[in-house]
Parts: C-alpha cells; structure tokens; sequence
C-alpha cells in the first residue's frame, strides 16, 4: 500500500452585487459582499462626494439603504471592501453598487 499526504491551499472567493433594492418586498433588499475563505472583512459605502454613509466590519451587517436614518435617493454609490483571507493576504475591492427602488 501506497500513501501520501496532499495539501490542498484554500481558495477564497469574493462576490459583490453591483445593483439592489432597498424596497422592502423581501428580495434583493440588502448589499453586502458574499465569499469564502474569508477571515477579516469590513465594508465601507461612500456617495459621490466622498461621504462615508455606512461602515460594517462583519459580513453579517449588510447595507439596507439609509443614511442617518433616511433612504438614499436612487443613485449610483462607492463601495470599498477590504479582506483578509485565510491565508493572510490582503485584498481590496472598490467599485459602484447602484440603488434602484
């Protein structure tokens, strides 16, 4: 009998939306970036000018739309994602997601 040991590196994997609607009818309500071989995350959204309007730093709190309490118009809005992943690298996502209700 032969044996060997295999060493399988783990993956990570990242998916960001670039659309949702924060309507309320239960589908597509929420934004937040979904993935595997994930150890640190957080999440900030940005408005066109540079306004931080919401800040997560657990995939378990996505953005549902508002801003000091009140919906954000329909527009098109700055996401920066950072990762660290299981392997300790860094890895840095920014792009657009936009509100359409």
């Amino acid at each position: 009998m032969i044996s060997d040991v295999v060493h399988i590196d783990p993956e990570t994997f990242v998916y960001i939306p670039n659309t949702f609607t924060p309507n309320n009818d239960g589908r597509n309500d929420e934004f937040m970036a979904q993935g595997v071989g994930i150890d640190h995350f957080d999440m900030s959204i940005f408005d066109r000018w540079g306004k931080l309007l919401y800040y997560t730093a657990t995939m378990s709190e996505p953005w549902d739309g508002p801003y000091q309490g009140l919906p954000v118009p329909l527009d098109t809005y700055v996401y920066r994602i950072n990762v660290i992943n299981v392997k300790g690298e860094h890895q840095n996502y920014l792009g657009h997601v936009n509100v359409v209700r």
